[in-house]
């Protein structure tokens, strides 16, 4: 069903859902960063402007021939970049409750992260 987003791949089924929790994700912290330190906020900006570009490369570098190996290293850069923002937005909440949430999704951004590494080395590297 998802063959057409991502064709060349054995589960394409399974790259969509990584690539919708992690861009799920990554609005997340945005969100909360903008609860956090305001919508305007220059933090608040920044995590959007780099989720909406991620979620942008993040589905062109995996569709063959679209984007090469060296945006792999610019796309992991600017998800670093998120889930460091999204650091200091949990560290300077007041809320306990959001400062928990906000952890836990970076945790799982972070876990997502890990995992691209592998991924990306799959789609440049291995074929």
């Amino acid at each position: 069903m998802f063959e057409w987003l991502f064709p060349g791949w054995s589960n394409p089924l399974g790259l969509t859902a990584f690539v919708g929790l992690r861009i799920l994700l990554n609005v997340a912290l945005t969100v909360l960063a903008a609860r956090a330190v305001g919508r305007r906020a220059a933090t608040t900006v920044a995590m959007a402007a780099g989720t909406a570009l991620s979620a942008a490369m993040v589905v062109l570098l995996l569709r063959p021939g679209v984007l090469g190996y060296t945006a792999s290293f610019v796309e992991l850069g600017v998800q670093l970049a998120i889930v460091v923002l999204g650091g200091y937005v949990a560290y300077v909440d007041r809320s306990t409750g959001r400062r928990v949430v906000t952890t836990t999704a970076l945790v799982a951004a972070l876990a997502l992260l890990l995992f691209t590494i592998p991924l990306y080395g799959e789609a440049f590297v291995a074929p």
